[in-house]
């Protein structure tokens, strides 16, 4: 799962630099609609990363499987 959590990461740290681009944009209406998308993708990497934690959990208790 580490592989997972680096992803997440690394999709966090994409995040922080894109929102600190559009926020030097003129256009308030479009730096609205791009942080709104953004929030949506970084909710879908938590949800991401949440559900592979899961999984990884059914795996060990069930199966004795290690990652």
């Amino acid at each position: 799962m580490h592989e997972v959590d680096r992803l997440e990461n690394v999709a966090d740290e994409i995040l922080h630099e894109t929102l600190s681009k559009i926020f030097l944009l003129d256009d308030v209406k479009m730096i609205l609609k791009l942080k709104e998308c953004y929030d949506y993708l970084e909710t879908a990497t938590d949800k991401c990363e949440t559900a592979a934690h899961v999984i990884e959990d059914i795996l060990i208790k069930h199966f004795k499987i290690q990652y």
